[in-house]
């Protein structure tokens, strides 16, 4: 069993949406960090994802974690994936990722939730936390 070590409310719960097919919509909500002081730790994102009503099942779309630590390099954190996908009985859904690996980069991070979707689809986010576990 992991023991949790910090826990980061990312998001202040406001709905952001996208409708891009690439990993450049949903940069919001970004935080500063050290990964370093993290070392040999795991990660899991959870969210707060909603799908319109109006739209026909399955509306689906992913977000995901990035970070920089220089402008216009983001840097991918493998496994952070969560894919969305519109639910006719729920409009809103509380999702996790899987654990994955938290980076171990020296310096100062800015972190982001990135989304992306399938064409003709959306995604939104209302609310994210990062939990990080040893």
């Amino acid at each position: 069993m992991s023991e949790v070590v910090c826990v980061i409310p990312i998001t202040r719960g406001e709905w952001i949406t996208t409708t891009s097919e690439t990993w450049e919509g949903l940069y919001f909500a970004e935080f500063v960090i050290d990964w370093s002081l993290f070392k040999d730790c795991i990660g899991k994102l959870y969210v707060e994802t909603m799908h319109a009503n109006s739209l026909v099942p399955p509306k689906c779309g992913w977000l995901r974690l990035a970070y920089q630590q220089e402008p216009a390099n983001f840097i991918t954190i493998e496994d952070s994936e969560i894919e969305t996908s519109q639910k006719v009985s729920a409009r809103w859904q509380l999702l996790e990722s899987d654990w994955f690996d938290i980076p171990e980069e020296p310096g100062v991070s800015c972190v982001w939730v990135q989304g992306k979707t399938r064409k003709g689809h959306e995604c939104s986010l209302a609310l994210a936390t990062l939990v990080i576990a040893k």
